[in-house]
């Protein structure tokens, strides 16, 4: 849920270490792979002076998008236990 946080707030990297590179994958110049102060200054420095793709991140990512999504599941859940219920007869 923090990384989620995260790019919901528009968060330019992230260290590369498990869920991360998985939620990441399609910005993998967003992870940072050494765990070094000045590892993380230069890849925010890149991202101040580039186009980041976390602002892109940020509106895929925002409260109200993945709000969205949260409340879809149960109603897509319900539907699928509904047509379950009535093919079991």
């Amino acid at each position: 849920m923090t990384a989620l946080e995260a790019l919901a707030l528009g968060t330019p990297i992230a260290h590369d270490v498990g869920g991360l590179r998985e939620i990441l994958s399609e910005y993998p110049e967003q992870l940072v792979k050494q765990h070094e102060a000045e590892t993380y200054a230069e890849y925010l420095k890149t991202c101040m002076e580039n186009s980041s793709p976390s602002n892109q991140l940020a509106h895929v990512y925002s409260a109200q998008k993945m709000l969205q999504r949260f409340l879809f599941c149960p109603k897509q859940s319900q539907a699928k236990r509904t047509q379950q219920s009535n093919i079991d007869g």
